[in-house]
């Protein structure tokens, strides 16, 4: 099975078929800062932290962003008849 890929600006990015599993694998993945408390978590965080350099500034940065998990993407699929 395949999924027909169309984008808003046609005349840059051209029509593609996708596999179903790749396209279902780009799109289920989740952000684990999808949505946080904007801009008010921005400007609670300190200068180091805007670039995390390990793993527990990454943690400390999201907790301090007030960061929850969404999935990247979405999907709206039709049947071609």
């Amino acid at each position: 099975d395949s999924f027909l890929i169309l984008d808003v600006a046609k005349y840059k990015y051209p029509p593609v078929w996708a596999p179903a599993a790749l396209l279902y694998n780009a799109m289920a993945g989740v952000d684990l800062c999808g949505v946080w408390n904007s801009p008010f978590g921005q400007s609670k965080l300190p200068k180091n932290l805007r670039v995390p350099q390990s793993e527990y500034e990454w943690e400390v940065a999201r907790i301090i962003l007030d960061c929850q998990p969404l999935h990247r993407g979405y999907i709206i699929a039709s049947r071609i008849e």
